[in-house]
C-alpha cells in the first residue's frame, strides 16, 4: 500500500440504475436496498455476480478474499496517517 492508494476492501458493488425520472431511479433503489441485493447474492451466499434488470445492472467483484474488518480498519487507518505526514512536510 502507498500513500496514493487506499487499502484494498474485500468486496467492490457497482451499481448503474437507467432511468427517465428520478422516480424511476429511486423505484430502482428501493428495489435493490429491499431485497434486490438478497436476490443478487443469492442470500449473502455469492460472492461475486453479474446481475442485470430491465433498469439496473449489479455487479460484486471479490477483490480482496483475505481482507478482514479489522484488518481494513487498521490498514485504513495508517494509510490516512501516511496522507497527513505527507501533506504536512509538503507544507515546509
Amino acid at each position: 500500500m502507498s500513500a496514493n492508494q487506499p487499502p484494498v476492501t474485500k468486496y467492490e458493488l457497482t451499481v448503474k440504475i437507467r432511468g427517465n425520472t428520478h422516480d424511476e431511479i429511486e423505484d430502482e433503489l428501493l428495489t435493490l436496498v429491499h431485497g434486490g441485493y438478497l436476490l443478487d447474492s443469492d442470500y449473502g451466499k455469492r460472492d461475486a455476480w453479474n446481475a442485470t434488470s430491465g433498469r439496473c445492472t449489479s455487479v460484486m467483484v471479490h477483490t480482496n478474499p483475505e481482507q478482514t474488518p479489522e484488518a481494513y480498519a487498521a490498514e485504513l487507518d495508517a494509510w490516512w496517517n501516511e496522507r497527513r505526514a505527507a501533506r504536512r512536510e509538503a507544507q515546509r
